[in-house]
């Protein structure tokens, strides 16, 4: 029944996006305003993202919000368990920010248009060429005050392991000159992935550790690693 309403509420949000939202946007676009456009969506999908926590049934811990500055840009960067991550870490960062997404999101009706307009990168993994402006994209998002998020596993992991990370998404903040927030979130594999597709209730943990400034790396494999070993660490210790 969770899965059914989950399903129904994108469906009818997204066509009820699609009219309100993207026409507004646009406009703000054509006057170069993109900020004014993404603070836009977010007041609108926010209640949106927060319904659909609500009826996963997910009990949330969050902790670290007080160790983010809410003046500043960020690069956020984390493990990824399931489909939920999205809206969890949208929900409850103190930050709304946009997602270094993967190409085959600009495809879905509706929903690529208007990740498009909220500043969200497409990220084609097999493509350098595609992936180098990519990079360039979420640097110029950066740069003009907007948060991103990045999933450096490159995929759900739908358990409690992590993946190795990549690190040609992390030199966004290399090249942007942002600091990271790493964040561990343990847990909301539960709530889909585990359960064959069914949405059913569990406890989620969410923790953003302290910002880290990039300014003390100019290595994006050695800066990679060290991310991958502190939220490997911080997530066996949620466990």
């Amino acid at each position: 029944m969770r899965t059914l309403k989950i399903f129904v509420l994108i469906f009818i949000n997204l066509l009820r996006f699609n009219k309100k939202l993207t026409n507004k946007a646009r406009e703000f676009h054509t006057m170069e305003e993109p900020l004014k456009a993404y603070r836009f969506i977010d007041n609108e999908t926010l209640i949106f993202m927060k319904r659909i926590v609500e009826i996963s049934g997910a009990k949330i811990e969050v902790e670290g919000t007080e160790s983010i500055n809410k003046n500043e840009t960020y690069l956020f960067v984390g493990n990824h368990q399931s489909n939920f991550d999205i809206p969890l870490l949208y929900t409850y960062s103190p930050i709304k920010m946009a997602f270094v997404a993967k190409q085959e999101m600009r495809k879905i009706p509706i929903m690529g248009k208007l990740m498009k307009l909220r500043g969200h990168v497409f990220l084609n993994r097999d493509n350098p060429k595609e992936a180098v402006k990519s990079i360039q994209q979420g640097i110029g998002v950066l740069k003009s005050g907007e948060s991103l998020a990045v999933f450096p596993e490159g995929r759900r992991s739908k358990t409690g392991e992590m993946n190795s990370f990549k690190s040609g998404s992390l030199r966004l903040a290399l090249k942007s000159g942002v600091k990271i927030v790493p964040f561990v979130i343990n847990g909301s594999y539960k709530l889909l992935e585990a359960n064959g597709g069914r949405v059913k209730p569990a406890n989620v943990n969410i923790k953003f550790l302290k910002p880290i400034d990039t300014k003390n790396y100019k290595d994006a494999v050695k800066l990679t690693e060290e991310l991958e070993f502190l939220i490997k660490n911080e997530l066996k210790e949620s466990i």
